[in-house]
C-alpha cells in the first residue's frame, strides 16, 4: 500500500505561491499532516507550511480548515495563512511562523524557575546567569510530546549530571548555578513535587467530603478512587483530582488529537543580566506556573481572539496549550488550528475538544457523534430526537478556564474522563444554591496562593478575582458561563500588573530595554549629552538589523533607559544574545525583552 504521509526530507525544493520555497525541519505533526519549516533562496523570507495527507478524508479536512479560517480572518490573534498550493498530490498550507506553543512555555518557565532560583544576585555573576539562562531548553516540536518530555528529562538529567554537577559544591561563591538543585529526585524539586501531591489530595478530599456531604451514600463510578498514594508514583486524575504536572507533562498528548502540527522557530532562551531578588516579593517562586502579569497577558490575548470569532458567529472547538503559539514579531499570543472549528447553530457531525479540556455539553455531543457509527447520511433532527444539542462558544470559553488553571498552577484541573457529560453530580442537583462541582476545588487550588504572605495587595486582589473569573468559566450550566466580551470587562483585569525582570527574560519580542546606561546625576536634558548617548545606542544596536524606533525618556519612569524597536524580532533575540554580559559606557549593561504594547502606549519602566 502506499504511504501516504508526507515525507520530505530537509532540503526539499517545492514551488508554491508563486516562487521557490526550500523545506526546513520538521516543526510537529498530527493526524492529518505534518508541518515544517520552509524558507526563500538565502533565508529571505520564512514560514510555516502544513503539508495534509493524500487521502480523501484529508483533503476533505484541508478544504474545511481553509474555509473556517477564511470566516474569521481579520484579527491580529489569529494565525494568519499566505496561501495554499499542492505539491506532489499533497494539499498544502502556508502560514506564519511562530514561537513557541503555551505547552512548552511551561515547561520553560518551570526550569527557568529552578534555575533562577539558584543564581546569586549580585553583579558581578550577571555573565554567569545569562550563560545558564540562555541554554533553557525549549521544545521544537510543538506536538511532538514524546520528543518534549524527552528533551525535559535529558536536561534535568543530563545536565544534573554532567560537569556543572561537579562545580555545584563549590559553585556559589564562583558564581556558577547550583544545576543540582535541578536534577529529578533532589532536595528542591524533591519538596515541589510533595507541595503538589498534598495539594491534589486536599482536593481530591475536599471533593469526596462535599460529595458525601450532599448525596450520602450515592457517588460517581470512580468517586472512591482518591490519589495514589504509591511512593514515586503518580495517579490518574478523575472529577477534580489534581494531576501532577512531571506525569501530566509526560502524558498530556495521549487525550488531545493534533490536527493540527502546531509550528515554532526554535527560540533561544535569553535573561536580563540581574534578576533582582525583591521581584520575588510579589510572587512565590517555588510554586509552578506562570506568573500573574502572564497569566493577564495570556487571558487577555486569548479572550480578545475569542470575542471575535465568537462575533463571526463560530466557534473554535479545539482550545489548548497546544494550539495557544506565541508570536515575538507582534508581542501576543495567537489561536491557532481551526481544524474542528464550525458555525455556530450549524454543527457537523464531528467530535470536538481535546479530552483534557472538554466540556459537559462536548462530552454528550461527542458521545452522540461516536454513536452514529459510520452512518453516511445523518439529519439535524437526529440528534433532537436524542436530546443532544449543538455547542455553543460556550464550549471555548469552558476549554480557556481549563487552560488557565494549567498555566496559573502548572498542573491540569480535570483529567481524561474526570468531567461527566452533560453536568456535574452537584449541578444535577436540582437545587438552585447547589454549588458546581470545580468552585471547592478552585478555591482549593488557589488558596496556597492567596494566603501567600509576600503577595501585595494588589496581588492577592488580582488571585481573588482570577479565582472568581475561572470558576464562573468552568460552570456546568452554559448560562453561567461569561462570554469573551464579558470576560475582558472582569476586575481581574482592572489590576494594573508589571512585569517582574523573570519575565522578560521568557518572552521574546521584538522591542528591547538596556538600563544601567548612565548613572542618576547624569543630566539628560542636555542636549549634548543626550544626543552622544542616543548616537552611541544607535550606532551599537544598527549592528544587528534595522531599527524602527529608539526611545530614551530624559525624565520620568525609565530614566536614562534605551528602549529599542526592532523591524524583524530575529534581530532583537541576536542583539540581546549578543549584548548580554557587555559593558557599554565602561558599565555592565542591563538587557532585557520590553512589552510591545507598553513601547506603544510609551509606559515606560
Amino acid at each position: 500500500m502506499q504511504e501516504m504521509f508526507p515525507q520530505f526530507e530537509e532540503g526539499t525544493r517545492v514551488t508554491g505561491l508563486g516562487q521557490p520555497w526550500t523545506l526546513g525541519r520538521v516543526l510537529g505533526m498530527g493526524r492529518c499532516a505534518k508541518v515544517y519549516h520552509m524558507s526563500t533562496d538565502q533565508d529571505s523570507f520564512q514560514a510555516a507550511v502544513k503539508v495534509y495527507r493524500k487521502e480523501e478524508k484529508y483533503r476533505l479536512a484541508f478544504i474545511k480548515e481553509m474555509c473556517n479560517l477564511n470566516a474569521v480572518y481579520g484579527d491580529r490573534r489569529v494565525i494568519s495563512v499566505y496561501g495554499t498550493f499542492t505539491h506532489k498530490g499533497h494539499p498544502c498550507l502556508a502560514m506564519e511562523l511562530l514561537d513557541f506553543n503555551l505547552k512548552e512555555f511551561i515547561y520553560r518557565s518551570e526550569n527557568c524557575r529552578v534555575i533562577l532560583s539558584s543564581i546569586p544576585t549580585t553583579s558581578n555573576h550577571s555573565k554567569n546567569h545569562s550563560r545558564v539562562v540562555s541554554n533553557v531548553p525549549c521544545n521544537n516540536n510543538n506536538n511532538d510530546i514524546t520528543s518534549g518530555t524527552a528533551n525535559h528529562k535529558d536536561h534535568k538529567k543530563g545536565k544534573g549530571q554532567g560537569k556543572e554537577k561537579k562545580t555545584a559544591q563549590s559553585g556559589r561563591s564562583h558564581g556558577r548555578v547550583r544545576t543540582a538543585d535541578h536534577t529529578e529526585g533532589s532536595g528542591r524539586c524533591g519538596t515541589r513535587m510533595q507541595t503538589r501531591r498534598a495539594t491534589a489530595q486536599r482536593a481530591a478530599g475536599l471533593r469526596s467530603k462535599g460529595k458525601d456531604s450532599d448525596h450520602g451514600s450515592t457517588r460517581a463510578p470512580d468517586s472512591s478512587t482518591a490519589l495514589a498514594s504509591n511512593s514515586g508514583r503518580d495517579s490518574r486524575t478523575h472529577s477534580g483530582t489534581l494531576k501532577n504536572t512531571k506525569k501530566d507533562n509526560a502524558e498530556e498528548d495521549d487525550g488531545e488529537e493534533d490536527d493540527l502540527a502546531d509550528h515554532q522557530e526554535g527560540n533561544q532562551g535569553a535573561s536580563e543580566e540581574d534578576v533582582e531578588e525583591e521581584d520575588d516579593d510579589d510572587e512565590d517562586a517555588s510554586s509552578y506556573g506562570l506568573s500573574l502579569y502572564l497569566i493577564q497577558q495570556l487571558l487577555r490575548d486569548i479572550a480578545s481572539c475569542l470575542e471575535f470569532v465568537q462575533r463571526c458567529g463560530w466557534v473554535h472547538g479545539d482550545l489548548k496549550p497546544a494550539n495557544i503559539l506565541w508570536s515575538s514579531q507582534e508581542g501576543s499570543w495567537k489561536i491557532v488550528d481551526f481544524g474542528h472549528s464550525f458555525q455556530e447553530g450549524r454543527q457537523d457531525f464531528s467530535q470536538i475538544q481535546s479530552l483534557c479540556y472538554q466540556s459537559p455539553e462536548a462530552k454528550v455531543w461527542n458521545s452522540f457523534v461516536s454513536s452514529l457509527g459510520n452512518q453516511k447520511v445523518v439529519h439535524k433532527m437526529s440528534a433532537v430526537d436524542e436530546g443532544v444539542t449543538e455547542c455553543t462558544h460556550a464550549a471555548d470559553i469552558w476549554s480557556l478556564g481549563c487552560v488557565i488553571v494549567r498555566a496559573y498552577t502548572g498542573m491540569k484541573l480535570y483529567g481524561q474522563d474526570d468531567v461527566l457529560p452533560g453536568a456535574c453530580l452537584q449541578c444535577r442537583i436540582s437545587c438552585s444554591n447547589t454549588a458546581c462541582e470545580c468552585e471547592p476545588l478552585i478555591e482549593n487550588l488557589f488558596k496556597p496562593k492567596m494566603t501567600n504572605p509576600k503577595l501585595s495587595p494588589i496581588r492577592q486582589a488580582a488571585v481573588h478575582h482570577l479565582s472568581d473569573l475561572v470558576k464562573s468559566m468552568l460552570q456546568c450550566d452554559i448560562a453561567k458561563r461569561p462570554s469573551a466580551a464579558e470576560i475582558l470587562t472582569h476586575p481581574f483585569f482592572s489590576n494594573e500588573l508589571t512585569p517582574s525582570a523573570k519575565d522578560l527574560l521568557l518572552l521574546p519580542m521584538r522591542t528591547l530595554r538596556l538600563s544601567n546606561l548612565v548613572s542618576s546625576n547624569v543630566d539628560l536634558t542636555n542636549q549634548k549629552v543626550f544626543h552622544s548617548l542616543y548616537q552611541d545606542i544607535k550606532r551599537e544596536c544598527l549592528k544587528f538589523g534595522p531599527i524602527k524606533s529608539l526611545l530614551i525618556p530624559k525624565a520620568g519612569p525609565g530614566k536614562g533607559t534605551a528602549f529599542i524597536e526592532f523591524e524583524d524580532s530575529a534581530n532583537t533575540k541576536s542583539a540581546l544574545n549578543a549584548l548580554i554580559g557587555q559593558k557599554l559606557f565602561n558599565q555592565p549593561v542591563l538587557i532585557s525583552f520590553f512589552p510591545v504594547d507598553d513601547f506603544t502606549a510609551k509606559r515606560f519602566y
